[in-house]
């Protein structure tokens, strides 16, 4: 993502909380792999499911009431919940975090 913007939370353990969650990791790290920066609730479920269908759904589900909702709130995502679209906002602390989490579960 070219451009980032600084966001709150700007504390190390709000961005630490963000990223405790296996799903919200895979999201984040979904958008900052991707040329898109706003993509579909199901298409970012089919991203980060693993399996069949089902885990699909039920991954869509954590997303719109958890997952999406969360980032949100922490200025990393614009999701709207009308399309089911989520913005990716971009936040260069917490993606640096998240190498560091990714870099050292290899």
């Amino acid at each position: 993502m070219d451009h980032q913007q600084q966001t709150n939370p700007d504390t190390t353990n709000e961005l630490l909380t963000l990223l405790s969650d296996e799903y919200r990791r895979a999201t984040i790290a979904y958008f900052r792999d991707s040329s898109e920066s706003v993509s579909s609730l199901e298409d970012i479920a089919d991203e980060l499911c693993e399996e069949d269908q089902s885990e699909a759904d039920r991954i869509a589900v954590q997303l719109h009431h958890s997952i999406l909702p969360r980032l949100a709130d922490s200025g990393v995502v614009n999701y709207d919940t009308k399309t089911n679209t989520a913005q990716y906002r971009g936040h260069s602390e917490l993606e640096a975090m998240l190498d560091g989490i990714q870099h050292a579960s290899q």
